[in-house]
């Protein structure tokens, strides 16, 4: 759920940027594509709260700057760095 709250973070700081200088793109970059998935899609089950906070505030921003588009995009953040594919298999055993 770490990458949902940085999603949600990341809107909200958007969000204050936005009031002081208003720019007609925001991206998120995302190196996890399940949290983008979720973002993008929620159902019922771990971390519905923060989904649904998720929602709430790119609905707040698109209402307070409607010519603004929110994007989240997926960025392979740690694609071709050495010993990563073993920190993701003993990260997926310890899940």
């Amino acid at each position: 759920e770490a990458e949902l709250y940085g999603i949600l973070l990341a809107l909200r700081m958007a969000m204050r940027l936005l009031r002081r200088a208003p720019r007609p793109e925001v991206v998120i970059g995302l190196d996890n594509n399940s949290a983008a998935q979720r973002a993008h899609n929620p159902q019922a089950r771990s971390g519905q709260l923060i989904t649904d906070a998720i929602h709430r505030a790119v609905q707040d921003l698109r209402q307070k700057h409607p010519r603004t588009r929110v994007r989240l995009v997926w960025v392979p953040g740690h694609e071709g760095i050495p010993g990563n594919e073993l920190a993701d298999e003993h990260a997926k055993l310890a899940a």
